[in-house]
């Protein structure tokens, strides 16, 4: 039996639903989206004739009336960021859910995908889950588990998690039109639960006292080329001099350096820099809002600034 569908939806993986759900008899009761969104969400809503509200209108209780009143049975939220108000997640005759982008209960809140990396984590998930007022802490209805790879970054997790979220989504959908009770849900261990926010570790700065792994993990955890990064590029201090890397990759060769100094410069214009239980390449970094070969910034034995020096830094910059 078809449904009677709401969307609140954003960016590419949005703009793939929408587009999914128009070839099926389901109706499509409205789309809530961010005004131009850049994915072109909203324009392919209005192209068919759909209703389309701002994002940010679930967060309104009234808006619970519209909801009901249109006869919606389920509520489909995909990298939609409010926090839908509980007389929306009522409204919906079936529910509201959230195709989250890493597992729970233990990468709720944002950014899981480069939370993931930054913790060095082998295995990943996207997950379908109930909405509940707490943040991604509802019952889950599905998830797909794969593989994080050495040379992953936060863009390719994040595509493979919109990939196979947006089959959980079609599946669940499918599932209810033909028996609702065949939809089953998995309720979440609290006690596992951690909430990850929106800022970057170590407000963004490599900590030279990190371990090598780690901070080439944390280059991987920024990485989302050629879009913009949510956490940017990790910074660095060199005496009184702020600049990001943009490109960095793990070294072959031992430390036998002190962490963060410049240990050689390469004819391919990177630097190799000594780090703990390791060193790396950094190949590209931001210097006043422009890209250079790090061997034409950088200097042999010079070193960036650690650990002791970042809460001063933080408070001047």
């Amino acid at each position: 039996m078809p449904l009677t569908l709401f969307l609140a939806v954003e960016e590419a993986a949005g703009l793939q639903l929408l587009q999914a759900l128009l070839r099926t008899p389901h109706r499509i009761a409205g789309v809530a989206v961010t005004p131009g969104d850049p994915a072109g969400v909203e324009r392919l809503a209005l192209r068919h004739g759909l209703a389309v509200w701002p994002a940010s209108l679930v967060k309104d209780p009234a808006f619970a009336d519209t909801i009901r009143a249109a006869g919606v049975d389920l509520l489909l939220n995909v990298h939609s960021l409010h926090v839908v108000c509980p007389q929306v997640l009522e409204a919906p005759r079936l529910g509201a859910y959230n195709l989250h982008p890493g597992p729970l209960p233990h990468y709720a809140g944002l950014n899981a995908p480069s939370w993931a990396i930054f913790n060095g984590e082998t295995r990943h998930a996207v997950t379908l889950h109930r909405m509940v007022p707490a943040i991604d802490a509802g019952p889950v209805a599905a998830e797909e588990a794969f593989p994080i790879g050495p040379d992953d970054t936060a863009l390719s997790v994040y595509t493979r998690c919109a990939k196979f979220g947006l089959l959980l989504v079609a599946r669940l959908v499918d599932r209810y039109a033909e028996d609702p009770a065949s939809v089953h849900h998995r309720n979440l261990d609290p006690a596992g639960r951690r909430v990850y926010g929106r800022k970057p570790p170590n407000g963004g700065w490599i900590d030279w006292d990190w371990p090598a792994d780690t901070i080439a993990n944390f280059a991987r955890a920024c990485a989302f080329g050629p879009f913009a990064s949510p956490w940017g590029s990790p910074k660095l201090l060199l005496g009184d001099d702020m600049m990001a890397v943009t490109r960095l990759r793990r070294g072959d060769r031992p430390a036998d350096a002190p962490p963060g100094t410049v240990v050689a410069l390469n004819a391919d214009g990177s630097a190799l820099v000594a780090a703990r239980g390791g060193t790396l390449l950094l190949n590209q970094l931001l210097v006043d809002g422009r890209r250079h070969p790090a061997a034409g910034i950088l200097a042999a034995g010079c070193r960036f600034a650690g650990a002791s020096d970042f809460a001063e830094t933080r408070r001047v910059a």
